[in-house]
């Protein structure tokens, strides 16, 4: 498998992908759970976007323009907006991962502008850390 597509299933990503499992659409997720990852998010020692085979990753900041700047967003200002979005209560999906297997994963489509695609966020929250899964524009 293509270790760079987005790895959550919903109803129209049954034909595309095999890797996970959506188990809620917009759940309510608790507030400790965004409470946490608005805190880890902003905790540079605490989260990592880092690839590796037992969770690969997608986390391409540099290739999504933030409309604040018109250019785009760094590592730093893309842990921002994961922080700013799950504090705005921003609509959350959660999947159950395929790696590591069946750990939780917390996925964002956001709509930054207009004219562009939704960014598609996933992440993976575990005891005092915060792994960043997917930060691009969504595929579909």
């Amino acid at each position: 498998m293509n270790a760079h597509l987005p790895v959550d299933k919903d109803v129209n990503d049954l034909k595309r992908h095999d890797s996970e499992h959506m188990i809620s659409q917009n759940r309510k997720v608790s507030v400790e759970i965004r409470r946490q990852i608005a805190s880890l998010a902003r905790k540079p020692r605490r989260r990592t976007a880092a690839f590796s085979r037992a969770r690969p990753t997608r986390w391409e900041p540099f290739t999504v323009i933030n409309p604040e700047t018109d250019f785009p967003f760094s590592r730093e200002s893309a842990w921002e907006l994961v922080a700013r979005e799950i504090e705005r209560q921003s609509r959350v999906d959660v999947v159950k991962l395929r790696h590591p297997a069946g750990a939780t994963g917390y996925v964002m489509k956001i709509r930054l502008e207009p004219n562009r695609p939704r960014l598609y966020i996933k992440l993976e929250l575990r005891p005092g850390r915060i792994y960043g899964r997917s930060f691009h524009y969504s595929d579909h």
